[in-house]
């Protein structure tokens, strides 16, 4: 089953974010303002209303008699502007306490949403770093049983041409049934190449016997073992970054045997951990505002919906407390300036294995 079917197998939750509690928010500081202007527009008139009165009350007053009536008008006038702003002021008292209510609704409905999206994308990170254990899982057995096969094991232990060839036959064998890996590589105790899958493709020509995954197999205590070497690229194989796991070559392909060369295979590492990362199975609206990332306990980047691949380290006071708890979580962060949503999930591993790695799923946050 490949990457992209088993993802699809993974459990989702919904994707769509309820944007509700904003506009509430909005909605009510929208209310609040229109008010506010209304009312005080009103207050505008009723000032200008007064002060017609009182210049009506004194002309009425200069013409005595003849003005009684107007003045009586312009009495009225006053009454009804006091009353007016009376019964604005009453209107704003009453208004803005369900208004104010309203922002409390929608900052409790924003932060039960907030609760919600965050354990919804640390499930999504734990989702992503399972798939990626479980599929390293079986390349961990690949090795071990590879380093059991006969042609193998015979080349390991023979100084000719033909039993390399023979070997690097077989592995081209393998290598078309399983096209996740880049090659395959037989070693001798000092490091040199004896034999690989795709010799007209990669021509190992330099001495392995220092690289990582190398030095991990040699310092193993049986066949049951493994070496390994995180993500990385190798001069021989351009355009991928491969993940290697190791295993001693035993003689007559015991366990226990003597050893007689190190077996590696080269994992096409971006078929995995892109794959995973960029099939996050979020809406296509989250997805300009979501990076899903997969990080080592140091925090270098080994997959990336950004591409940084072994070029960035994400780092903040919170992932460390994440890393140091172990346990699916998420908070608020900024970083670069920006407010994002950070959910994290650890390694758990598969039956046997774990990559010991963490998965992250950082959320553009919108301002309110």
């Amino acid at each position: 089953m490949s990457y992209l079917a088993q993802y699809a197998e993974a459990p989702k939750a919904a994707a769509s974010q309820d944007a509700s509690p904003e506009r509430i928010h909005e909605l009510a500081r929208t209310l609040t303002t229109r008010l506010d202007t209304a009312l005080k527009e009103i207050q505008a008139i009723n000032m200008q209303t007064k002060l017609l009165s009182f210049n009506a009350q004194i002309e009425a007053a200069k013409a005595g008699m003849v003005g009684a009536s107007f003045n009586v008008v312009a009495s009225e006038m006053i009454r009804l502007s006091t009353t007016t702003t009376s019964v604005s002021g009453r209107l704003r008292d009453e208004m803005l306490g369900p208004i104010r209510s309203l922002q409390d609704i929608s900052a409790s409905l924003a932060e039960s949403a907030m609760r919600i999206r965050g354990t919804r994308l640390s499930e999504l990170a734990a989702v992503n770093i399972d798939l990626i254990d479980r599929n390293l899982y079986e390349r961990s057995c690949d090795v071990r049983w590879w380093a059991t096969d006969i042609s193998v094991v015979q080349a390991a232990s023979s100084d000719r041409t033909s039993d390399y060839r023979n070997a690097s036959e077989r592995m081209r064998v393998i290598l078309g049934a399983y096209t996740v890996y880049a090659d395959i590589v037989l070693c001798d105790l000092e490091g040199r190449v004896l034999a690989n899958g795709f010799p007209e493709k990669h021509r190992f020509t330099r001495n392995l016997g220092h690289t990582e995954w190398f030095r991990a197999a040699m310092n193993t205590a049986s066949g049951e073992e493994y070496g390994f070497q995180g993500v990385h690229r190798m001069e021989e194989i351009p355009g991928h970054h491969v993940l290697v796991y190791s295993c001693t070559v035993r003689e007559g392909g015991d366990q226990n045997g003597a050893v007689i060369g190190v077996l590696g295979i080269l994992f096409k590492w971006d078929s995995l951990g892109q794959t995973v990362v960029q099939n996050t199975p979020i809406s296509q609206e989250e997805k300009s505002s979501t990076r899903c990332l997969v990080i080592d306990s140091q925090g270098l980047v080994l997959a990336d919906t950004s591409g940084r691949i072994i070029q960035d380290k994400l780092t903040f006071p919170e992932l460390s407390r994440f890393i140091q708890a172990g346990v699916k979580a998420f908070c608020r962060v900024s970083l670069n300036g920006k407010s994002y949503l950070a959910a994290y999930a650890k390694s758990r591993g598969f039956e046997t294995y774990s990559t010991g790695w963490h998965s992250v799923v950082l959320q553009e946050l919108r301002q309110a």
